[in-house]
């Protein structure tokens, strides 16, 4: 059966959605938009990207229609958290980050790992499925250099680690 992936290039949010409707609340409307379908066939959802009508060939291919945006976001749904987003390797980088600013040897290191900390933290707001984790910080803003309270982000790292282990 063939399925199809989006890219958004100009719209409201950019990057690889996996269902039209989410697409098309980024485009609808919006002046100038820019968004690409690519298919692929179910039966070789889990296929390397070399294959050709496989998911990974048409995530590869939606990259490239993307072209000049740095790192495209992917916008997955829960039955393909593992196609675009390696949350093991998310929850792995900001359990580095946490303790790079505790434990750092510069300021500069510390200033370094709270701001990809912050831009994780970001990203894992606007991800469906991590809503029930995030609920742990999204109410805790404060005006350091995370955006948020750190003990709440502290716990909601732990349980990324817990929920997401390393395969």
């Amino acid at each position: 059966m063939k399925k199809k992936i989006y890219a958004v290039k100009n719209g409201r949010k950019t990057g690889i959605f996996n269902e039209w409707e989410e697409c098309r609340e980024q485009v609808d409307k919006y002046p100038n938009a820019e968004f690409r379908g690519f298919e692929y066939r179910s039966d070789l959802e889990d296929a390397p990207g070399d294959v050709p009508g496989s998911l990974q060939n048409a995530i590869k291919e939606a990259k490239e229609f993307l072209g000049d945006l740095e790192s495209p976001e992917v916008f997955p749904d829960k039955k393909t958290e593992s196609w675009g987003i390696e949350y093991w390797k998310i929850a792995a980088d900001m359990r580095k980050c946490v303790a790079l600013i505790q434990y750092g040897q510069t300021d500069a290191e510390r200033r370094t790992a709270a701001s990809n900390l912050k831009r994780h933290l970001e990203r894992c707001l606007d991800d469906r499925n991590l809503n029930d984790l995030t609920d742990t910080y999204r109410g805790f803003k404060e005006n350091n250099a995370i955006g948020y309270n750190p003990r709440m982000v502290e716990r909601f790292v732990r349980q990324m680690v817990r929920r997401y282990p390393k395969p």
